[in-house]
C-alpha cells in the first residue's frame, strides 16, 4: 500500500498503528490520497472518504450550489485559486516525500 501511495512504508504504518494515528478521522488530504490507491482494484472511492467524516455526494452538491451563486468572474478566481492551491500541495508533498515525513 505504501508502494501505491508513493510514500514510505513507516508513513503508512502512521495511519494503520492505533498507538500512533489516535485522531477521530483520517485527514481529507490522506482518504483521496488512499482513495486514488485503492478505487483502481474495486474500493468504493466514498467508503475511504467517508474515513475522513465527510460524505463526499452531501459535500459536492453543497460545494456546487455554493458556488453557482457566485459572479462568474468570481468563479473564474475560485478556480484560479483551486489551480494554485493544487500546484502548492504537490509541491509540499513532493518536499515532505523527500525528507520522509507526512504531508499532514
Amino acid at each position: 500500500m505504501a508502494r501505491r501511495l508513493g510514500i514510505s512504508p513507516n508513513s503508512y504504518t502512521h495511519y494503520e498503528n492505533p498507538d500512533r494515528f489516535k485522531e477521530p478521522y483520517l485527514p481529507m488530504a490522506w482518504a483521496i490520497r488512499f482513495a486514488d490507491a485503492l478505487e483502481p482494484s474495486g474500493v468504493d472511492r466514498g467508503a475511504i472518504i467517508a474515513l475522513a467524516g465527510a460524505d463526499r455526494e452531501e459535500e459536492a452538491s453543497d460545494l456546487e450550489a455554493r458556488i453557482s451563486q457566485l459572479s462568474d468572474r468570481r468563479q473564474a478566481m475560485l478556480l484560479q485559486l483551486l489551480s494554485d492551491l493544487e500546484a502548492a500541495e504537490a509541491v509540499d508533498r513532493a518536499h515532505q516525500e523527500k525528507a520522509g515525513g507526512d504531508p499532514d
